[in-house]
């Protein structure tokens, strides 16, 4: 299956992080790739009455677009060397509009960002590039973030490339599942079955039940017996779509390791960052649409904020007409 994948890209540490994370992977035959890059429009934000800064801003941001269109054809030559179908652009304006507007226009199926903010509250403050195209990209987006980064950067070991190299090439071990049972949420669940992972993979499907209480139940897959939460019927309801869900993956993928859990919480959210952190999640996948019982529990709706929370990778699929796009990683 062919399949357009969409880079975008810039000169900061963290967004190369992509570049590393798609080069570690195999994917589809016929795969084509587009690295790009955006250069804000600087002269945009100076009053019409400052002509004279408009002019030098004008002047100093045409250079840098050229610096910039040389760097990026030297990142497509090391590209091609492992996927040779590689195009590149090079354009001016509001980053997350001209990569939105380039990823519908050239079709991309999958959009995957280096993206790794270490203070939460300047992420907050700045908004997030990855949640922002998230909320409006005609495809799956993936936020590549690595879970060891922060511990490693507080011990004062050097990030350089080789160690980027380094933790892109780790498949990941542990991948956390969120799903709120919708329709659009099962394309998540659905996206892991049909995965490549490698064997001993642990897999952990999670639904969340908003609650003043903060409890949670394990989901027994390979028995009728249950763990119940709570007496509503409605958590017996959850946990047996859990069960099928569940089974959908440990049959999909009996190499694997697979439990699934109901958890009760007040925020989704905030569960599912505390849940990957406590867990140490190296991937968590979630549907970046929701139709939940009730709006405020919907996975879907909170898959933004789950990408802002985070500090490991995150993919949001997308149901689409198309075929999804699978890979394995090297």
């Amino acid at each position: 299956m062919s399949c357009k994948v969409l880079i975008p890209i810039n000169d900061q540490e963290a967004a190369l992080y992509s570049l590393e994370s798609a080069m570690a992977r195999k994917w589809p035959d016929g795969a084509q790739f587009m690295l790009m890059t955006v250069v804000e429009d600087l002269a945009a934000t100076v009053p019409a009455n400052r002509a004279v800064h408009k002019e030098v801003l004008a002047a100093e941001q045409a250079e840098y677009l050229e610096s910039m269109k040389g760097w990026i054809e030297r990142l497509r030559d090391s590209l091609s060397l492992v996927f040779p179908d590689t195009a590149t652009e090079v354009n001016s304006g509001e980053i997350c509009e001209k990569i939105l507007e380039t990823a519908a226009t050239w079709g991309a199926d999958y959009i995957i960002l280096g993206s790794h903010e270490f203070a939460f509250s300047s992420r907050l403050a700045l908004g997030s590039i990855a949640s922002r195209i998230l909320a409006n990209a005609p495809c799956t987006v993936e936020a590549v973030r690595f879970r060891q980064l922060p511990a490693l950067v507080s011990e004062g070991v050097p990030i350089t490339p080789e160690k980027i190299r380094e933790l892109a090439c780790e498949p990941p071990r542990r991948v956390l599942v969120a799903t709120d049972l919708s329709a659009h949420s099962a394309a998540a669940v659905d996206w892991v079955s049909g995965g490549s992972w490698r064997k001993g993979t642990e897999i952990r499907l999670v639904t969340i039940s908003l609650s003043n209480r903060r409890e949670s139940a394990v989901v027994e897959l390979h028995s009728e017996n249950k763990s119940f939460l709570g007496e509503e019927k409605y958590h017996r309801l959850i946990e047996d779509d859990l069960r099928v869900l569940g089974t959908r993956i440990r049959d999909a993928q009996p190499h694997c390791k697979i439990d699934a859990y109901l958890l009760q919480a007040q925020v989704v959210s905030d569960a599912i960052a505390e849940l990957s952190r406590d867990w140490q999640a190296d991937l968590v996948v979630v549907g970046a649409q929701g139709a939940g019982r009730t709006v405020s529990s919907r996975i879907g709706s909170n898959a933004i904020s789950i990408m802002d929370k985070l500090q490991c990778s995150v993919i949001a699929v997308k149901k689409t007409e198309g075929e999804p796009v699978y890979f394995s990683w090297y």
